[in-house]
Order: structure tokens, then sequence, then C-alpha cells
């Protein structure tokens, strides 16, 4: 999976942000089409 910065919404504890706040040991939950594809939507929690 693919994360793009203008075509994958990134949520941490509900709110948007950029690539960059996402750190290792974090929870996520992807919404993808398929393998080796960019992501839709990225939800992750602290």
């Amino acid at each position: 999976m693919r994360v793009s910065s203008s075509r994958t919404v990134l949520l941490i504890d509900g709110k948007r942000s950029g690539r960059k706040a996402v750190k290792k040991g974090m929870t996520c939950e992807n919404t993808y089409p398929g393998n080796d594809q960019t992501a839709k939507q990225v939800s992750c929690a602290i």
C-alpha cells in the first residue's frame, strides 16, 4: 500500500494530519483498493 499526501486522507485521533505525524507504535486502520495501490484513508490512534 502507498500513502499519498494529496490523495490519502490521514486521520490521527479523528483529526486530519500529515504523513510525518504517523509514528512507530501507533495503531492504524487502512482503507485501500488492493495490493500496491494508493490508500484512500488511514486512521491512526495513539
